[in-house]
């Protein structure tokens, strides 16, 4: 007997789940149960994404309040999937306790070991709400982002807070066996968006950080990390995992 972890994108929560999101389910619960015919010790993920602009916005247009949306949202997502007869042993929330505490423990264990892999500065450029992130000329298609070519890119200048993710580039081409680690990671958001994590680090300047690291730690969270308890199994084999779905 074997371990297998698996888990589809978290979903965003600024609508009702719809094809695309099923798809992705359908899917990975095929993967899942066959391994545990197999016999294997399978732990099975999904969640919702519940952190962004495309949040923010929509609960506005309702005269709602982010969480009142997401809340909504989840509930929606929950019951369809319970239609479908998906088999996920965990449903987790980027608004939770628990994935919070998570992302609050992986940022201040990362600082701890290399305080400057954080740094922050002035950031410019075209923005796509429908992608939650800037865009590169490559991107654009005739004044549009190419994945979403209905919305209008917003010109967008803010300071962020920055991965170091350039520090080990090396390490992870050599570990990936392929380009495409280049360049820092962005992790927090822009202004007037619900960012959900406050972190404080013992920067020099006692620095507030709005850390969006939410897809990444969701895979850690679930464990659940920080403690993790007897679960080490799921950080190891955590390769198998399904992308895609829709935002």
């Amino acid at each position: 007997m074997g371990h297998f972890f698996i888990t589809t994108a978290i979903d965003y929560a600024n609508g009702d789940p719809h094809m695309g999101h099923a798809f992705e389910k359908v899917g990975a619960d095929c993967i899942a149960r066959y391994h545990r015919l197999k016999g294997d010790d399978v732990w099975f993920l999904i969640g919702m994404d519940e952190h962004g602009q495309k949040v923010a916005q929509t609960a506005a247009d309702q005269g709602i309040t982010p969480q009142a949306l997401v809340d909504q949202v989840a509930t929606s997502f929950q019951r369809t999937w319970a239609d479908l007869n998906i088999s996920h042993d965990q449903f987790i929330r980027t608004t939770a306790p628990e994935h919070k505490a998570g992302v609050r423990e992986l940022i201040e264990k990362i600082f701890a070991r290399n305080p400057d892999d954080f740094y922050e500065k002035s950031y410019s450029g075209l923005y796509c709400v429908g992608c939650e992130s800037f865009k590169t000329e490559a991107d654009i298609v005739d004044g549009h982002c190419a994945l979403h070519p209905t919305r209008t890119l917003e010109l967008v200048e803010e300071r962020n807070w920055f991965f170091r993710l350039s520090r080990y580039q090396k390490f992870l081409e050599d570990w990936s066996k392929k380009s495409g680690a280049s360049g820092d990671w962005a992790i927090s958001k822009v202004e007037g968006c619900n960012s959900g994590v406050i972190v404080t680090v013992s920067a020099p300047a006692a620095t507030s950080v709005p850390i969006w690291v939410q897809r990444s730690d969701k895979s850690l969270s679930f464990s659940p990390w920080p403690e993790c308890q007897g679960k080490k199994w799921r950080f190891k084999q955590f390769f198998h995992r399904v992308f895609g779905g829709s935002k």
